[in-house]
Parts: C-alpha cells; sequence; structure tokens
C-alpha cells in the first residue's frame, strides 16, 4: 500500500472524516520510510529500499535529507483546519 497524504476537501457539511482525501506518493509506503529501507526485510520494507536505491546517491544518509526540507508546500491555514476539524483543543 503506498502511503496516503490527507488533504482537507472543501465539503464542510459531512463528518471529520469525509472530509479528507487521499493521495498516493508513490514509493513511501508510511511515515517509517527511512525505517523500512533500512530494515529491507518485508516486501513493504524492499519498495522502499528499492525506492532509495533508485532516487538517492550511495551512501545517503537521514542526515542527508536535512538540507532539502524548504517548507515549500506548508499551508498553515490546512494544517489549522485539519487540527480544528479533529477536535483537537
Amino acid at each position: 500500500m503506498d502511503h496516503m497524504l490527507c488533504q482537507v476537501c472543501n465539503e464542510s457539511s459531512k463528518p471529520f472524516q469525509s472530509k479528507l482525501k487521499w493521495v498516493n506518493i508513490v514509493g513511501v509506503e508510511s511515515e517509517w520510510f527511512w525505517y523500512q529501507s533500512v530494515r529491507n526485510e518485508s516486501v513493504s520494507d524492499k519498495r522502499c529500499a528499492k525506492y532509495l536505491e533508485d532516487y538517492y546517491p550511495p551512501k545517503f544518509t537521514y542526515q542527508d535529507f536535512g538540507p532539502m526540507l524548504t517548507m515549500d508546500f506548508f499551508d498553515a491555514a490546512h494544517m489549522s483546519d485539519l487540527v480544528a476539524m479533529s477536535g483537537a483543543k
């Protein structure tokens, strides 16, 4: 199963769960991507390891992701809406 990233829909009359839509992120199984790619035991792990091998240079480390984090796609309004819809206080 590919990792699913939630995005808030504009439908305000439905319950919280139905306000979410899901999109696939190819090559990513879960938020445990790095752990899975290093563990490399299950079928899911092997897909993560293959993705890492195909798209990142040899000896790429977890710390190498740091400089890549730019927050270009961070949407504060989306996060605020998501927290509000969850009922978190």
